[in-house]
């Protein structure tokens, strides 16, 4: 008998996330899709990545203001470990209360767009009323 067959080696699944934004205060965080600057404190942002392969990995976080110019650009590094299942969540915090969106009333469909390693990358919108 000769040797026996190798099975090939099962194929990664893509990488997948999910974007949902809230209101981060300090008795919670009220999730949404449109929100009030004159109850809108911090929106954070979370992101639900999976499939994520082992390694170090950077995601990186852009506000886009409601005319579509870069308002901010965050960027955190997490580590995957080789016998995870690639699940990660993330969150970063965008301050709203007392800053120039609050002073200057900027209203409007402003985006929040999550990148993994600069390859991958997925859309929010998020309404903000005056």
């Amino acid at each position: 008998m000769g040797p026996a067959p190798q099975m090939p080696a099962p194929q990664p699944q893509p990488v997948q996330a999910s974007v949902s934004v809230c209101n981060r205060t300090p008795s919670g965080c009220a999730s949404g899709a449109s929100f009030s600057l004159g109850t809108l404190r911090d929106l954070a942002v979370n992101a639900d990545w999976s499939h994520v392969p082992a390694g170090t990995h950077t995601q990186t976080t852009e506000i886009l203001e409601p005319g579509g110019g870069l308002f901010e650009v965050k960027s955190q590094a997490f580590a995957i470990a080789d016998n995870s299942d690639g699940a990660v969540q993330t969150e970063e915090i965008v301050p709203v209360s007392g800053t120039m969106i609050t002073q200057r009333r900027i209203t409007g469909a402003w985006k929040v767009r999550v990148s993994l390693d600069t390859t991958m990358s997925v859309t929010q919108t998020v309404q903000l009323d005056p």
